[in-house]
């Protein structure tokens, strides 16, 4: 479980949140998890700059399959 902005969040709110275009959701990921993800990226990829290029990306793969396919798809598979 994840906190944002002292509140907990696990994966369901997470994917729930970013399904509803939640501030917190969005923001969580992108103060909280960017810098450790891209960190992590950094050091098996290029680089800085393909890390944060694959982590956008994601981000966007994410976006499209919560929007085609709903929230509940994805939380299904967790």
């Amino acid at each position: 479980m994840a906190s944002v902005f002292g509140k907990s969040m696990d994966n369901r709110a997470l994917i729930e949140g970013i399904a509803r275009h939640d501030r917190d959701a969005i923001r969580y990921l992108l103060q909280e998890m960017q810098p450790v993800v891209i960190k992590v990226l950094a050091k098996k990829s290029a680089g800085q700059e393909l890390a944060e290029d694959i982590f956008v990306d994601s981000l966007e793969a994410l976006y499209r399959e919560i929007e085609g396919r709903g929230a509940e798809a994805l939380i299904f598979k967790l």
